[in-house]
């Protein structure tokens, strides 16, 4: 039977349905008298007691970007930071000044976050958060324990926190893209270790990071992000295994409370960051377990990267399938992926016999990034049979059955996304109330043979 906060959720959505009534009925203009009603205002009620959930990152000012802009580069601001240490970048394009070149506004470029050198030459990455930002305190948290146990593998170094005023702003070396990371064997087991390293520290500590995606990695090297590709520096880098990745951008974490029920941290749909490739919430569901939903995008994001070379590496087919599977209960916790990788890294045949620091353009039979999508890619394809005699039974994920792509396909139109959602709220709806109704009446039974 479904736990109090299904039934939560259910009242969730249906003030969500009605918001979209009211909004059709006002285009209609046709009486709304109904969602006035007292079922509304307890709507009304339960979504201000579920918005304990909603911790999506708030703008640092009610500013335009301009005008964030303006303040960073202010002279104030400017001296305070060199005070600090801090010289802040100076803009490309000045305001008001003519250019041959079409700047455009980028995400780093709307006043949130400014990049500057410290005193010593080195790159920063500085992000502004109003102090006492449920986002500060995972950031804030995240530094404690790296100053633990030093640099934690996985997670961006937070070198310190300034305040200015009511903000509080987190100074981090600034790393470059994670893109174009194959070279060796060995270089990609270590880019697997680190960010199923990191993602499992943050399950483990009750942290969701929500947002996960190949733009949420970074490397310890910067590159120009055009010509990836034909950047040696950091293809030697990577062959002496100086190279090292980190999950970044906390901003719409969550980080749950230890003694929180796994009901409790479910989540509405609408607060997942909806990756087209991910199928989690494909089939009309109306919430979703953030810590599945965070191995799966790492899933998928390894999937992308490095699935073709399963047979080279047969560790990977096992791994990824037990990520992605559609079956919630058997797929992999980030502890779970993190222990395995570690087990099958240590076999001495886990490479196949080849040579873990050979390039990859020098393996014998070698084949580019397969880009086709995880659920239709065979990662098993090639294997040795023993191997797939002793992990395919069990780890092997097979292709979406028939009824499950139905579902899919009556989900893709906006009417038949809606009336399986609405079927999946009534009839937990009708688990809740009936489940409710059973506890009361065995209650109610043992306490008459009491008396």
């Amino acid at each position: 039977m479904p736990p109090l906060p299904t039934f939560l959720y259910v009242l969730q959505t249906c003030l969500f349905l009605s918001e979209k009534a009211q909004a059709w009925a006002k285009k209609r203009r046709t009486p709304t008298s109904m969602f006035g009603t007292p079922a509304y205002a307890c709507c009304v009620r339960y979504q201000l007691l579920l918005g304990v959930f909603e911790m999506i990152s708030a703008d640092l000012f009610e500013k335009s970007a301009s005008s964030l802009r303006e303040w960073w580069l202010s002279t104030r601001v400017r001296q305070w930071f060199e005070d600090k240490g801090y010289f802040l970048y100076y803009p490309l394009v000045v305001k008001g000044a003519s250019s041959d070149f079409l700047v455009p506004s980028m995400d780093f470029d709307q006043g949130r976050v400014f990049y500057a050198q410290d005193s010593e030459a080195r790159h920063v990455f500085i992000r502004a958060f109003k102090i006492g930002s449920p986002q500060l305190n995972i950031y804030k948290f995240l530094n404690g324990k790296q100053n633990q146990s030093g640099f934690f593998d996985g997670i961006i170094p937070i070198l310190e926190f300034l305040e200015l005023d009511e903000y509080c702003f987190v100074v981090m070396p600034r790393w470059g893209r994670a893109s174009s990371w194959e070279c060796t064997l060995r270089s990609n087991l270590t880019f697997i270790h680190f960010l199923l390293k990191g993602l499992a520290f943050l399950h483990e500590n009750n942290i969701v990071h929500r947002n996960l995606d190949i733009d949420k990695i970074a490397a310890n090297h910067i590159i120009n992000p055009k010509l990836p590709a034909m950047n040696e520096a950091r293809r030697d880098l990577q062959h002496a295994g100086k190279l090292v990745p980190a999950l970044i951008d906390f901003d719409l974490a969550i980080q749950f409370s230890p003694d929180s029920s796994p009901s409790s941290r479910l989540l509405p749909r609408r607060m997942a960051q909806r990756i087209s490739v991910q199928r989690d919430l494909s089939q009309g569901e109306y919430r979703y377990d953030p810590f599945a939903y965070d191995v799966e995008a790492m899933g998928y994001m390894l999937c992308a990267q490095f699935q073709h070379l399963t047979p080279d590496l047969p560790m990977l087919a096992p791994l990824l399938d037990r990520m992605i599977t559609r079956d919630k209960q058997k797929r992999f916790t980030a502890s779970e992926a993190f222990r395995f990788f570690q087990d099958m890294a240590a076999r001495p045949d886990v490479a196949r016999g080849h040579d873990m620091d050979v390039r990859l353009d020098d393996l014998v039979g070698f084949t580019p990034a397969n880009r086709e999508h995880y659920e239709d890619y065979d990662r098993w394809e090639g294997l040795p049979e023993s191997f797939v005699d002793a992990y395919g039974p069990e780890y092997r994920e097979l292709p979406p059955l028939q009824k499950t792509r139905f579902l899919r396909s009556v989900c893709r139109s906006l009417i038949g996304f809606w009336c399986v959602l609405v079927i999946r709220l009534v009839v937990d709806a009708i688990r809740f109330v009936f489940g409710f109704l059973t506890r009361s009446l065995i209650g109610g039974i043992g306490n008459k043979n009491e008396i």
